[in-house]
């Protein structure tokens, strides 16, 4: 929080007296907020729960592909809180490849520093976005695992089988009884291209096959709208911050 005065009255001198008093984020929030369009959710701003508005898969499933396209481009355009943007993109993730389990791996770092951390794994259509908050962060080394090997290949990789794939780790499906049975992992990039981040989902819903070139395609598709989307999130909350700073000053 930042420390400002305001005035409680004139001092005996014909002065202003001047109290000290602290300015929440929530502040800063509202200067920010008279600058820009008044849909936008912006981070730390209490969001609308998506399950509590959205159309069930079902509904979803019965547009058209343009439709159902335009339609989950239109459902991320206005949101720049980070938590909330990449829960709605795993969620419409599973709705385009008919998934049941997506993630989100954001990149952090360069150079040798860098790695890939998610708050958001494992997410279903039953999932709740308060949920998210709560979650401590899984980090995976950049260039380990699958995820890991996207994010330094810039590749997709689409696996039939997770057991018969040596990246995939066992270890998970033994703690959590979960089955990964198939896997569609892709790189998640910026306008220029570069990989800002790793999406994954696990498993075609109530289907024993894996996933199709179609549902490349189409994961593709949307994650070229969903890379702007973080990039723009990520800006805003540098920006968030670089205006707290100053205004402290």
């Amino acid at each position: 929080a930042v420390v400002s005065t305001q005035s409680t009255g004139i001092s005996r001198e014909g002065a202003p007296i001047l109290k000290p008093y602290r300015r929440s984020f929530s502040d800063d929030l509202i200067n920010i907020r008279s600058l820009l369009p008044t849909n936008l959710q912006l981070p730390g701003e209490p969001g609308e729960e998506p399950s509590a508005r959205r159309r069930s898969r079902e509904e979803w499933r019965k547009l058209n592909e343009p439709e159902l396209m335009m339609e989950l481009v239109r459902d991320i355009a206005q949101d720049l809180d980070l938590v909330s943007l990449c829960f709605k993109i795993l969620l419409n993730v599973g709705i385009l490849t008919n998934g049941d389990r997506c993630s989100l791996f954001l990149m952090i770092g360069s150079g040798d520093q860098r790695f890939l951390v998610s708050k958001l794994f494992d997410v279903t259509e039953s999932s709740q976005l308060a949920d998210m908050y709560e979650h401590k962060p899984i980090r995976i080394p950049y260039g380990k695992g699958i995820v890991g090997y996207v994010a330094e290949s810039g590749e997709t990789v689409n696996i039939p089988d997770a057991y018969q794939d040596d990246r995939f780790n066992k270890a998970i499906d033994m703690q959590t009884g979960f089955r990964t049975k198939s896997i569609l992992c892709m790189p998640v990039k910026n306008s220029k291209g570069e990989t800002v981040g790793v999406a994954q989902v696990i498993n075609k819903k109530d289907e024993e096959g894996p996933f199709t070139k179609n549902d490349e395609k189409i994961f593709e598709r949307y994650l070229t709208f969903c890379g702007i989307g973080i990039a723009n999130a990520l800006l805003f909350q540098s920006s968030v911050i670089m205006y707290k700073r100053s205004d402290s000053l």
